[in-house]
């Protein structure tokens, strides 16, 4: 197989995978035809020409081997490659999730949740905690992974994904059915579009109901580390 490089999502990294340029040159069309053979280097004078800066600089960043084998396509959102249902529907929520999350705090949004969560009538702790999901600043796999604290972000408690908050507080498996034995009396919401502030207001109602989700929350990722 040879990768099309108009066609084919073959540019690494975040943002748009495929090579979008104003003027689109027919003479070259392959992959390989980006590549100096002889010396198994990149063409810089024709990548210069032909794209921007920064998908001169991804470009840059793809390895090349001193084989002769053909080009492979690989699915970024799996360490194996390989597409599956479940990894794509794992990269659909984390999009989704991130996009939510992004756009969580402004203005009086922000000041209401967390005077919000101050004024509860709980444990210290526990108004820390809610503080902390809120800022994403939980130890998770992969907030440690970012800091250089740990390699392997997998969710040690379901293995089916990179342990985040988004992972912990709505998808993972495992945590999914300790809320289905805290019998609540209203649904939870776990649609892709949810984030950390979704989880945060919930609690906030929740609390006030049930005084068994104190304990629940606190023990939340301490439960992962047992």
């Amino acid at each position: 197989m040879k990768v099309n490089i108009w066609n084919d999502p073959w540019l690494p990294g975040p943002g748009n995978s495929r090579l979008l340029v104003t003027n689109m040159d027919t003479r070259w069309s392959t992959m390989d035809q980006l590549i100096i053979l002889e010396s198994g280097t990149w063409n810089n004078e024709l990548i210069l020409k032909i794209c921007n800066e920064d998908q001169v600089r991804r470009i840059f960043n793809i390895p090349l081997v001193d084989r002769n084998i053909l080009d492979l396509l690989v699915w970024r959102y799996d360490s194996s490659g390989e597409y599956s249902v479940k990894s794509g529907y794992r990269a659909l929520l984390s999009k989704s999730a991130q996009n939510t999350d992004n756009n969580l705090f402004t203005g009086d949004n922000k000041k209401s949740l967390y005077t919000s969560i101050w004024d509860l009538q709980v444990p210290a702790k526990i108004k820390i905690h809610l503080w902390r999901t809120l800022n994403d600043y939980v130890p998770h796999f992969s907030n440690l992974a970012r800091r250089g604290l740990c390699v392997d972000n997998v969710c040690p408690l379901c293995k089916e994904g990179p342990e985040d908050s988004h992972h912990l507080l709505w998808t993972c498996n495992v945590l999914r059915q300790l809320w289905s034995h805290l019998h609540l009396p209203f649904a939870i919401s776990l649609g892709p579009s949810d984030g950390r502030k979704q989880f945060v207001s919930f609690f906030l109602a929740a609390i006030r109901i049930l005084r068994n989700l104190l304990p629940f929350l606190h023990g939340l990722y301490g439960i992962r580390g047992t």
